[in-house]
C-alpha cells in the first residue's frame, strides 16, 4: 500500500505524476483537410430566358496540387485526364455544384445531365 506523507512530499513530484498521467489519456484527435475554392458563376440567357449556367472554381494551392498530381503532364484528351475529370465532376455532383438555388423560398435542387454542355479544362496560374 502506498502512503504518502503529505508534510515531506514534493509537488514537483504531483505535477510530474499529473503530467505522465494527463499524457497517456490523451483523448484521440480528429481533423480533416479544408479546401478553399474561388467561385464565380455566370448566368447564361437568351432572349431573357435563363439556359445555363457557368462555373468557374479557382482551388487552393494544396488542393490543386492534389488534383493535379497524377494528371499534371498529361494531355487533356488522355485517359487518365478523363479519369480524373470524371471523379472530380462526381464529386462536385454529389455536392451539387457547390450550389445552392432556391424558387419561391424553397430549395430546388440542380438538374443533372448525363452528359456534359461543355468541356471541362484545366488552366494554371502563378509557379508549378
Amino acid at each position: 500500500m502506498w502512503i504518502v506523507n503529505f508534510k515531506n512530499f514534493s509537488w514537483r513530484a504531483v505535477s510530474i505524476l499529473m503530467s505522465f498521467f494527463l499524457l497517456m489519456t490523451t483523448p484521440k484527435v480528429l481533423a480533416h483537410p479544408h479546401s478553399f475554392i474561388d467561385m464565380q458563376t455566370t448566368f447564361n440567357t437568351q432572349d431573357d430566358k435563363l439556359i445555363g449556367l457557368t462555373f468557374s472554381w479557382v482551388m487552393d494551392p494544396i488542393t490543386s496540387m492534389d488534383i493535379l498530381y497524377d494528371i499534371y503532364n498529361a494531355q487533356p484528351e488522355s485517359d487518365i485526364w478523363k479519369k480524373q475529370a470524371a471523379r472530380l465532376m462526381s464529386n462536385i455532383l454529389s455536392q451539387n455544384y457547390f450550389s445552392e438555388f432556391y424558387m419561391d423560398g424553397e430549395k430546388t435542387k440542380v438538374p443533372s445531365y448525363t452528359k456534359p454542355l461543355h468541356s471541362y479544362k484545366r488552366e494554371v496560374t502563378g509557379e508549378v
